[in-house]
């Protein structure tokens, strides 16, 4: 018995979806770090913000700024906002991130903020 002959459809069919995949877990890291390291300084501003009844705003800036530097983030994001207010405080930030997707350049706002009681 002879098997009819084949065409090769099914194996471009095949890479076309795994370089799609690649492409997209690709993305997905770039993304992924980013909000990642935002996550990251958004709870160390909630830390901060639990505790702030026993920390000075300098001591709490000075701590997010060492935070935001150990993410690398952009110099922005040391541009640490402190308000208290009677009985809570909010602590934010905002800074941009561009995600470099070697043929597309997108920025992304961040704005990081936290609340707590005094």
């Amino acid at each position: 018995m002879v098997s009819p002959p084949r065409h090769g459809r099914a194996r471009w069919g095949c890479l076309f979806s795994l370089a799609l995949l690649a492409v997209a877990a690709w993305v997905g890291t770039l993304f992924g770090q980013s909000y990642l390291r935002f996550y990251n300084f958004r709870d160390g501003m909630r830390v901060d913000a639990e505790f702030a009844a026993r920390k000075t705003d300098d001591a709490i800036r000075a701590h997010l700024k060492a935070l935001a530097d150990s993410l690398g983030l952009p110099d922005e994001a040391h541009n640490i906002g402190i308000r208290r207010h009677p009985g809570s405080i909010t602590i934010w930030s905002e800074y941009d991130e561009v995600l470099d997707f070697r043929i597309y350049r997108r920025p992304v706002h961040f704005i990081p903020t936290a609340e707590g009681p005094l």
